[in-house]
C-alpha cells in the first residue's frame, strides 16, 4: 500500500503542464526534455561583446554609417589605382581670345613741359605747391619764379621774362601714333586751347585748335587735346571705319573724342615729328 502511494507521487512530480494545458513527461532526458521555470539552463548567457553587436545591428542608421565608412576607406586606398589620372597631374587649357578695345581715363595729375633744363623735378614740385596754394610766384635757391595762369589747368612758368616751362592737365594725343611734338607745338596748342581755341603758329607752321580740342592743319587732323587719356587697338579704328563708312567723310563734324576713329592715319607732319 505504501509502495503504491510513492509510485503515484513520483509520477506526478515527473509530469508538468504544457503551454496548451496538457501534461508532459519531463522525467526523461533528450531533445524533448522540458525545463522548469527556475532551471538555469533556460537562460541564454551572452558576452558583453555579443550584446553590443546585437544592439548595434538592430540600429539601421548605425549599419548604414558603417557601410559608408567602409566605402570611403576602400575609395581612399583602392580608388587611386582605378583612376586614370595621377595624383600630381596638372591640367592645362589653351584658349584664343581676341579683343578689340578702346579705353580712356581722366588725367588728374599735372604734367610738365620743359623749355629749359633749369625746369627740373624740384622746380616742378614747387610749381604744384604754388598752384595748389593759389600763389603767383615762388622762391627757390634765391630765385623768384612767376606762375602765370593762362587758362583752366594750364600755367606758364617764368624766370624773370624767360619762359622755362609749363604745367597742364589736358593731354595732346596725336592722330598718328608715330608722331612726336616739339615744345613749341605743345605749348602754343595748349595755350590756344586754354584760351578757348583759335589759330596758332608753331615751328613755322600754322595750325588751328577748336573749342573741343581738335587740332588741324589745312583741314587735316593732327591731334586732339583732351583730359581723357586713351589707348586703343589699331583694329578698332579699321573696324569702326568699315562698319560706318558714311561717317568717314564727316569726321570733321564729329566730337574730338571719337573723331580720330574715322580719320585716316596721318603721315609725318612737318614741325612736330
Amino acid at each position: 500500500m505504501m509502495r503504491d502511494n510513492m509510485d503515484e507521487l513520483k509520477g506526478k512530480n515527473s509530469a508538468e503542464a504544457a503551454p496548451d494545458g496538457r501534461m508532459q513527461d519531463t522525467s526523461g532526458a533528450g531533445e524533448g526534455e522540458q525545463l522548469s521555470l527556475n532551471d538555469d539552463r533556460r537562460v541564454k548567457v551572452l558576452s558583453p561583446g555579443a550584446m553590443v553587436a546585437q544592439r548595434f545591428f538592430r540600429n539601421r542608421i548605425a549599419v548604414a554609417g558603417v557601410i559608408i565608412l567602409i566605402a570611403m576607406f576602400l575609395f581612399a586606398f583602392v580608388g587611386g589605382a582605378l583612376s586614370p589620372y595621377g595624383e600630381d597631374e596638372i591640367f592645362y587649357r589653351y584658349d584664343m581670345i581676341r579683343k578689340e578695345y578702346v579705353a580712356a581715363s581722366e588725367n588728374t595729375s599735372y604734367r610738365y613741359l620743359k623749355a629749359d633744363d633749369e625746369y627740373g623735378a624740384l622746380l616742378q614740385a614747387q610749381t604744384i605747391l604754388a598752384i595748389t596754394g593759389n600763389k603767383e610766384s615762388f622762391d627757390y635757391n634765391g630765385v623768384t619764379y612767376t606762375v602765370v595762369k593762362e587758362g583752366e589747368a594750364f600755367y606758364s612758368i617764368y624766370n624773370g621774362a624767360k619762359l622755362i616751362g609749363a604745367a597742364y592737365l589736358d593731354v595732346i594725343s596725336a592722330e598718328d601714333s608715330s608722331a612726336t611734338f616739339t615744345f613749341d607745338f605743345q605749348y602754343h596748342a595748349l595755350l590756344a586751347y586754354a584760351q578757348g581755341g583759335g589759330d596758332f603758329t608753331a615751328d613755322g607752321a600754322a595750325y588751328r585748335v577748336d573749342a573741343d580740342g581738335a587740332i588741324t592743319q589745312g583741314g587735316d587732323g593732327v591731334a586732339v587735346i583732351s583730359r581723357d587719356v586713351g589707348r586703343s587697338n589699331a583694329r578698332v579704328h579699321a573696324g569702326v571705319r568699315r562698319r560706318h563708312p558714311d561717317l568717314v567723310g564727316q569726321a570733321g563734324n564729329l566730337h574730338p573724342r571719337v573723331r580720330h576713329l574715322f580719320l585716316p592715319q596721318q603721315g609725318a607732319l612737318a614741325g612736330h615729328r
